[in-house]
């Protein structure tokens, strides 16, 4: 199986990655999303699907994680998001062709 994740837009409140390292943040939550979901059964639901929004929760920020391991603990918290349900009300999910 073949997923691609591709995120437009991230809202981490609270979490500043640093000067020049939200490109890298957002590769290293792609990446990870990734490889969590073709590793799950949970993704098939998803198949050809755009989600509009996911909350994904609290972060455990200890250690000041540097950029790829906060992009792991982003992509996990998003994960356990997308299996809770947890689309938010106002958003949709689009099945693209």
């Amino acid at each position: 199986m073949t997923i691609h994740v591709h995120i437009e837009r991230i809202v981490l409140d609270g979490i500043d990655p640093g000067p020049g390292q939200l490109p890298h943040l957002k590769a290293a939550i792609e990446q990870e999303l990734g490889l969590l979901m073709a590793d799950s059964a949970g993704a098939a639901p998803l198949r050809g699907a755009a989600i509009r929004s996911v909350a994904g929760g609290a972060l455990d920020m200890a250690g000041a994680p540097a950029t790829p391991e906060l992009g792991r603990r982003v992509a996990q918290a998003t994960f356990e998001g997308i299996q809770r349900g947890a689309v938010s009300s106002d958003s949709e999910v689009h099945h693209e062709p």
